[in-house]
């Protein structure tokens, strides 16, 4: 593992002198950022140096890299995160985003993640701090930074950590989380891996930002990150360490001070396979040559005897020729180097002297388990060189574009090692072959000149060892013109020959060349994708088509050793809006065959409709410079996607515990995804924030069928719904006032289907409920307090509902009416009631002392519970008051009733006092 920053190195001993089995201490060199050739060499010189004096060194397979931090005491609804120093295509990334927050778990408030970001876990402790944790692989061309953004403001804090040697394909083992009650010890779980050599990363976020989290136990400290808000802040922190079994990890334990509600994450990085080169491999079209032009060998490191597999690690060695009185120069020098990230190189040999020389590749690193071969000579690795010959060049291109290529025949000059033109002004049928060198085996041919070099001379038909004769013709220069096409991607190698016919000038005569070159796709095309609606969330099928210039597929992509692909991406097309929301797009492309790849795990959890498109994820063919790019070319090709489904949060209407029958109580209808954890779909809007509205009118219905009334409020209008949510209110009343108690679920439909069933379908207890006022009397020039009860029907009696807190009177809604003496004649008198709010069930409503004072004046009661400005009461008198909008507390109340709309009314009596009868003239107590 190298990584450089400039001149700048430092070494390290790995976890304090960690050795081998033969007990070696393992040195690396590291530094901030960036690689050089220069840190190469350095490095392999300090390798080799060491091999001098001790055991080959046993390398982990995953090491950490570096991490960065972001975050502040200041709180905010998004958190931007440097990628870490030193990052290359291929390392993993780790990103923690954590946020000091009382709302839905992290992954559910989460607005938008940065692209090519996968959720690995989620975790919350229900009311004060929640942690997301992130995966990325890491490309050639990473931004600078990361932003999350989050659906409410808090105190915000993030990290990115990044890893080398970590299996791209599938990079965790295992992971877990757990939230821990408020100590100065923060916790993270045990994990169980599964495989060997892996890297635990822990995580930690707590919910103070006073001071650091240190080390966890055992652990390297990749990262530690205050907020400096005191108890209301946010620590982060994060350590590692190498694992070399696999089994349980065993909880990992760090500190922090002051004591504080925490989480804690475990992550195994999964190691990379060990890669090892096999063998080495020379390629030549022919393995002939001209004394008096150089020629270019293709050398290739294999990982397997086939090598259908290259080897992509970097490699060096040195090329030798040998051979009695031959001679060979070396135009780009006898040493030769592979570059990280390819498995081929090209190289030029020229021998001078006409014969054959046998080429070998020695001193290579990393060492072969078997020795290098060739793809030419009889023998085996046999160069053999001629004073004539064709030389011509075809240049790396695009699949089915045509090359004109132009084509030398030559000979060695008279005078020197200069070529001379071997045709002048002659037009000859010279034979053209072509192979396959990566893939090593192909369908198609190349078709030189418009002939396709096979037997039959057929664009179906493969390549074959006959070829074909193209007839050229030769100007006075010895140069011919001619077309080269491939209609397949590719390394391709192209040799000519021409034998002189026996008996003519030509007799003996044998001229070849040859030359390799690369054809790249055109173009990638989508197909078979997934007819909408396809919900949020949900997996949804595409295929990937490679294809050339001509738009035909190309059957061999995907086939080459380190086989090329293709990454898929996702762009929202609509809604349009300041409202619009991105999403997060996740899905792998799998293998291809015969041109085509498939996948069936992509997911989008937004609503709306978008656009694929699919890249070269390598961005450079097989190394000749050619990518290639495609989408589904019409915008909202993919689509429409819908909610997976709603959730349905009902409120009860009164003080959160029930409602009665006839009451509204609030409700909210949120539209969700099927992915993770179910997040909202802010997409899901009938605002103008957004365009076209992807929110449909939804239908609430009773999930329970209790067919006991009718539901009110059941239509919530799709401009409601602003971000996925929708606020409403709804009621359902009983047909009959005696009825017991019940619970009414809600469920949400809406035009596409989108249901709530199954999911969160929110509830409310039901009670057929009255308001009961009793007749009072008290004493002629002092206020009088009425009792009132909030009463419900239990299935056999009416019960005090003494879960009744929220029921209130306003002093306006009570009638004080017909004022008359203790003889029944009307007298000039009047009263006035309090406001009165409930308590369990009960309250006392005064009314004020008569006025003018009147001894043995009673009052006509009643309390208006309706709208309008009449109450609805069996009194005789109905002066004008404000109602109460309490119509459910209505009951079949008085003589007058023949249904249970009637408003409560009451005697009250001022100067009067117990009757006789209640008075008592002795008392005795017996023991």
């Amino acid at each position: 593992m190298m990584r450089g920053a400039g001149a700048t190195w430092r070494l390290r001993w790995h976890r304090c002198q960690r050795r081998t089995a033969a007990g070696s201490p393992v040195v690396s060199a590291v530094g901030a950022a960036g690689r050089s050739s220069n840190d190469r060499w350095l490095a392999w010189l300090l390798w080799a140096l060491w091999l001098l004096t001790a055991a080959p060194p046993t390398w982990a397979g995953v090491a950490y890299v570096a991490s960065s931090t972001a975050g502040g005491a200041a709180p905010t609804a998004s958190i931007t995160v440097n990628a870490p120093a030193g990052l290359v295509a291929g390392d993993l990334m780790l990103a923690m985003i954590s946020q000091r927050t009382s709302n839905l778990p992290l992954d559910q408030n989460m607005v938008s993640t940065p692209v090519g970001w996968t959720l690995v876990l989620s975790q919350d402790d229900g009311s004060t701090v929640g942690m997301s944790i992130y995966r990325k692989v890491a490309t050639a061309s990473e931004p600078a930074n990361f932003t999350w953004t989050l659906g409410s403001s808090g105190r915000t804090s993030g990290a990115i950590l990044a890893f080398s040697g970590v299996d791209t394909t599938s990079p965790i083992d295992a992971s877990g989380s757990q939230a821990n009650l408020s100590s100065t010890s923060c916790t993270a779980p045990s994990v169980s891996t599964t495989s060997t050599n892996t890297m635990r990363v822990v995580l930690f976020s707590m919910a103070q930002g006073n001071t650091a989290v240190n080390p966890a136990n055992g652990m390297t400290q990749a990262f530690s990150a205050e907020s400096e808000a005191g108890p209301n802040g946010l620590t982060i922190g994060g350590s590692y360490a190498a694992l070399s079994a696999a089994g349980a990890t065993g909880s990992a334990v760090s500190t922090g001070n002051p004591a504080a509600v925490n989480l804690g994450a475990s992550v195994a990085l999964r190691a990379m396979a060990a890669v090892s080169v096999d063998h080495y491999e020379l390629r030549h079209a022919s393995g002939i040559g001209v004394t008096c032009s150089p020629s270019s060998l293709t050398i290739a490191a294999c990982q397997d005897a086939a090598c259908t597999t290259l080897y992509t690690g970097g490699v060096s060695g040195t090329l030798s020729a040998s051979g009695a009185g031959m001679s060979m120069n070396w135009p780009d020098s006898v040493a030769f180097s592979i570059p990280s990230g390819s498995g081929t190189v090209n190289w030029r040999i020229q021998q001078t002297t006409v014969g054959s020389m046998s080429l070998s590749a020695s001193g290579v690193t990393p060492a072969p388990s078997t020795a290098s071969s060739c793809n030419f000579g009889s023998p085996s690795c046999t160069w053999t060189a001629a004073d004539a010959g064709f030389v011509f060049n075809v240049l790396d291109h695009v699949a089915e574009v045509a090359q004109t290529v132009s084509v030398s025949a030559v000979r060695k000059s008279d005078s020197s090692l200069a070529c001379s033109p071997a045709f002048a002004s002659l037009s000859k049928s010279v034979t053209f072959k072509c192979g396959y060198t990566n893939p090593g085996t192909g369908t198609l041919p190349v078709r030189v000149g418009a002939v396709a070099l096979n037997a039959t001379g057929s664009s179906a038909a493969a390549c074959d060892s006959g070829g074909k004769a193209v007839s050229l013709a030769f100007d006075a220069t010895g140069l011919a013109s001619t077309t080269v096409q491939y209609a397949d991607v590719g390394q391709m190698l192209l040799s000519a020959s021409y034998s002189g016919v026996a008996g003519s000038s030509e007799a003996g005569l044998v001229m070849s060349g040859s030359d390799a070159f690369i054809a790249a796709p055109a173009s990638f095309a989508f197909s078979a994708i997934s007819a909408g609606p396809i919900k949020a969330g949900t997996p949804f099928s595409a295929s990937v088509t490679a294809r050339n210039s001509a738009a035909a597929t190309t059957p061999n992509f995907g086939r080459e050793s380190g086989a090329e692909s293709v990454v898929v991406s996702f762009t929202r097309a609509s809604p349009t809006g300041v409202g619009a929301n991105d999403g997060s797009f996740s899905g792998i492309l799998g293998g291809f065959s015969g041109g085509v790849a498939s996948g069936s795990g992509f997911s989008w959890n937004e609503v709306g409709s978008g656009d694929l498109s699919a890249r070269l994820f390598s961005g450079n063919y097989l190394g000749a410079g050619l990518t290639a790019t495609g989408s589904t070319g019409v915008a909202g090709a993919v689509g429409s996607f819908i909610p997976h489904h709603f959730d349905v949060v009902v409120t009860p209407a009164c003080a959160g515990s029930f409602s009665y029958a006839g009451q509204p109580f609030n409700l909210s209808v949120i539209a969700r995804s099927g992915i993770g954890f179910a997040a909202t779909t802010l997409n899901y809007d009938g605002s103008s924030r957004t365009s076209p509205n992807q929110a449909k009118a939804v239908t609430l219905s009773d999930a329970n069928a209790l067919g006991l009334g009718s539901l009110s409020g059941s239509s919530v209008p799709a401009s409601a719904f602003s971000a996925g949510v929708a606020t409403a209110s709804a009621s359902y009343a009983f047909s009959a006032k005696l009825t017991p108690p019940q619970t009414l679920k809600l469920r949400a439909i809406d035009g596409n289907g989108v249901s709530s069933s199954g999911f969160a379908e929110g509830s409310t207890p039901l009670r057929s409920g009255r308001l009961r006022v009793s007749s009072a009397y008290g004493a002629a020039t002092a206020p009088l307090q009425v009792a009132l009860a909030a009463d419900y029907w239990s299935g056999s009696a009416w019960l005090l509902n003494s879960a009744d807190t929220c029921t209130s009177l306003p002093a306006a809604a009570v009638v004080v009416s017909n004022p008359r003496g203790y003889q029944g004649g009307s007298v000039a008198s009047s009263s006035s009631g309090s406001a009165v709010s409930l308590a369990s069930g009960s309250g006392l409503l005064s009314l004020s002392a008569p006025s003018p004072a009147v001894s043995g004046v009673t009052f006509d009661l009643a309390l208006n519970l309706g709208s309008t400005g009449l109450d609805q009461s069996c009194q005789a008198s109905h002066p004008g008051s404000t109602g109460a909008a309490l119509p459910w507390l209505r009951s079949n109340n008085g003589a007058c009733a023949a249904s249970a709309d009637r408003d409560p009314a009451a005697r009250v009596s001022f100067g009067i006092f117990s009757p006789e009868t209640r008075k008592t003239v002795h008392v005795r107590e017996l023991f």
